[in-house]
C-alpha cells in the first residue's frame, strides 16, 4: 500500500494549519483562500517545498517544552491547551494567555468566563493580527453592546442593537473595540480605539454590565451587557492603565476611528482613508436612500436583515397611504413624510457611527 504524503500549509494571517496531500499540489505551486479568515495562502511547488510530512503530528506533550523548542505564540501552560485545544489555531505572540485566561482553584481552565473569552477571541481572529501594532499585546478580553440613546428615541433600538456588538480588547497600549456580528462569529464593520493617554475616566455599573469610557474633548463611549466577571476585569484593568498614563496635551482631535482596511487612526467625517485611500460609505448617501424608500439606506450599509424588515414595513405603509389617497384623504401624505423622514435620520445616525468600506 502506497503511503499518502501530506504537507502542512499554514495561513500567514491567522496561523490556521491545513494538511494537503502532495499529489493534489501543482508542480508550479498555487494559491488558496483560508477558510478561517479569508486570507490568501501561497503554496509553493513540489520542487521548492519543504520536506513532506508523512505521519501524524505528535501529540501535545504533558510536560512544558524547553524554551528553544516551544512554538512561538502558544501558551506555556499545557493545562490551558488541554482544556482549550483551539488555542493552537489562535497561537500568536501578541496574545498574553497568562493575562487573558485565569485558572480555577484546582488549576484547570474550563469555566464559563474562559469559554466566553475564547469565543470573543475567535470572532476577531481574522483581523486581529492586522489591527494590532507591532509591539502591542492583548491582555484582557470581553464583549458588549454599544449604547446609543438616539436609536431608542427613533423607536428602532432593539433591531439596531443587533449591529452594535463589539469585542472589547484591553492591550498594553489602548482599548480596542472591534464590531462583531450578534452571534460573536466574525468581525463586521466599525473599529474604534481609546488610547490610554486620551482616556479621561472609566466607570462601571454592575447592574447592567455597563462600562463607560469618558474621553478627552467631552466624548464618551458606553457598552452594556458585558458578562459580569469580564466587566469587573476590564474595569480594573482600564482604571489601572488610566492611572499609569499621562493625559495627552495635543490640541488635535482624539483619533477614535480606525480604517477597516489599513487600521490607521482617522479623524471623523472623512470619505476616504488618508493612508490607504480606500473610500468609505457616506452617511448622506445612506440617508437619501432611506428617505426615498425606508430600508434602502440600510441595504447600502450592509444591514440586510434590518433593511428587508424596513422595506416590508414600507410596503404596508404605502398600501395604507394609497387606500387613503383613493378616498381623497390627502392629509395621509404627512404620515408618509414622517415615516420616511424618521427612518432617514436613523440611517444617517447609523452610518456616522464609524467607517465602512465602500
Amino acid at each position: 500500500m502506497v503511503a499518502v504524503i501530506m504537507r502542512n500549509i499554514v495561513c500567514p494571517s491567522c496561523n490556521s494549519t491545513y494538511r494537503i496531500p502532495e499529489s493534489k499540489i501543482p508542480a508550479k505551486g498555487g494559491a488558496a483562500i483560508c477558510k478561517k479568515c479569508g486570507g490568501r495562502i501561497v503554496i509553493e511547488g513540489l520542487q521548492k517545498s519543504a520536506p513532506a510530512v508523512a505521519s501524524e503530528p505528535p501529540a501535545i506533550p504533558k510536560q512544558s517544552p524547553a524554551p528553544s523548542q516551544e512554538r512561538v505564540g502558544l501558551p506555556s501552560d499545557q493545562v490551558l491547551l488541554e482544556d482549550y485545544p483551539d488555542l493552537q489555531v489562535l497561537a500568536s505572540p501578541q496574545l498574553d494567555y497568562g493575562e487573558i485566561f485565569k485558572p480555577k482553584k484546582n488549576g484547570r481552565y474550563k469555566s464559563g468566563l474562559n469559554k466566553y473569552k475564547l469565543k470573543v477571541l475567535k470572532s476577531v481572529q481574522g483581523i486581529l493580527a492586522k489591527a494590532l501594532n507591532q509591539e502591542e499585546r492583548v491582555l484582557r478580553i470581553g464583549s458588549g453592546t454599544a449604547y446609543y440613546p438616539a436609536e431608542i428615541f427613533f423607536g428602532n433600538g432593539y433591531l439596531t442593537m443587533m449591529y452594535n456588538r463589539y469585542a472589547i480588547l484591553g492591550t498594553n497600549q489602548r482599548a480596542l473595540l472591534i464590531n462583531i456580528d450578534n452571534r460573536k462569529k466574525r468581525p463586521t464593520n466599525y473599529l474604534f480605539q481609546v488610547p490610554y493617554q486620551d482616556l479621561k475616566k472609566v466607570t462601571m455599573s454592575s447592574l447592567f454590565g455597563r462600562l463607560t469610557f469618558k474621553i478627552m474633548k467631552g466624548k464618551k463611549r458606553t457598552l452594556t451587557g458585558i458578562k459580569g466577571a469580564a466587566a469587573r476585569e476590564l474595569f480594573r484593568f482600564f482604571k489601572e492603565r488610566k492611572e499609569d498614563s499621562a493625559e495627552t496635551s495635543s490640541s488635535g482631535g482624539v483619533l477614535e476611528n480606525l480604517c477597516p482596511s489599513c487600521f490607521a487612526p482617522l479623524e471623523a467625517g472623512l470619505i476616504k482613508c488618508t493612508r490607504c485611500e480606500r473610500e468609505f460609505k457616506e452617511p448622506k448617501k445612506a440617508m437619501f436612500r432611506s428617505l426615498l424608500l425606508p430600508g434602502l439606506g440600510d441595504l447600502y450599509l450592509g444591514h440586510r436583515f434590518l433593511g428587508i424588515l424596513e422595506i416590508m414595513g414600507s410596503v404596508l405603509v404605502w398600501a395604507f397611504v394609497i387606500l387613503n389617497l383613493l378616498e381623497g384623504n390627502y392629509v395621509i401624505l404627512v404620515l408618509l413624510v414622517i415615516f420616511n423622514g424618521i427612518d432617514a435620520l436613523l440611517t444617517h445616525h447609523m452610518a456616522k457611527k464609524g467607517y465602512m468600506l465602500a
